[in-house]
């Protein structure tokens, strides 16, 4: 997992300490730095680069998060820290409250896959209100290390010479489909794509047999998500669907569908 693979415990700090956003951008930069993959870089360039990155929109989230990141053309590994300041930070939050939990991830350009994977992974880990509180009440590094490790639960899929499930994930509620999305962005590398796709009454609306059951043409959302996955990681990727969904054997608006793959080679862009 792209996550706790690139997450160094040098680049973890715990703290209570008065600071602003741009502060602690530089502390963020000097953690960065003692990862010891940036040498080349000076502090400064880090710094300007994540300002940059704030410049065009926050990436202070709610609940107290904020996952401040960047990309640097001379980097060659990922980098992931984590800075907890137990007072707070006015950092522009969308919930407009302060920030105390600053994951922050350092990328070359050429690993933006990996890069969309850890943004998925931490944003998921956040989104529980148990996991914030459990990395509020960490006091080291080894803990907060832990804590990440608890979550991760599915291996990065790569290339792979195993057998291969196609799974589609057709979807009429647009709630879900981001969650769902973001979920298998998560844990697949390269083998996620996208088709945007109209409901059967958008078609049947038109036809004069059937235009008495819909009052007008609904655009409805439909989305269908296709993704490839290792055989053994099938029935994780279905049982966390169905946590995102709950129930869905009574609710319409999601459909699941695995098919054994004959070969596959290649892969895609996020």
């Amino acid at each position: 997992m792209p996550l706790s693979s690139n997450l160094y415990p040098q680049c973890i700090d715990i703290k209570n300490v008065s600071a602003d956003k741009k502060q602690t951008l530089q502390d963020i930069a000097e953690l960065a730095k003692k990862s010891g993959e940036l040498e080349n870089i000076e502090k400064e360039t880090i710094y300007q680069s994540l300002l940059k990155r704030e410049e065009i929109g926050s990436t202070g989230f709610t609940n107290g998060i904020a996952i401040p990141h960047c990309i640097l053309d001379d980097c060659s590994k990922i980098i992931v820290g984590i800075l907890i300041n137990h007072h707070g930070v006015d950092f522009d939050s969308m919930d407009g409250k302060k920030s105390k939990i600053f994951f922050f991830i350092i990328a070359p350009p050429h690993k933006r896959n990996n890069h969309i994977q850890i943004l998925s992974s931490i944003s998921r880990i956040t989104r529980s209100s148990e996991k914030i509180n459990e990395i509020l009440k960490a006091r080291t590094a080894d803990r907060l290390i832990e804590i990440v490790n608890e979550h991760v639960s599915f291996k990065s899929l790569e290339v792979s010479s195993k057998p291969q499930v196609m799974v589609h994930i057709f979807i009429q509620t647009e709630d879900y489909f981001h969650d769902i999305l973001q979920f298998l962005s998560e844990i697949s590398s390269g083998s996620i794509s996208i088709t945007e796709t109209y409901n059967a009454a958008h078609y049947l609306h038109s036809l004069p047999l059937f235009s008495t059951f819909w009052v007008e043409d609904k655009n409805l959302f439909s989305r269908v998500i296709q993704v490839i996955v290792d055989k053994d990681l099938a029935n994780n990727v279905i049982r966390g669907i169905n946590t995102i969904v709950e129930d869905i054997e009574s609710k319409a608006g999601v459909l699941i569908t695995a098919q054994e793959l004959f070969y596959s080679q290649g892969k895609l862009d996020f």
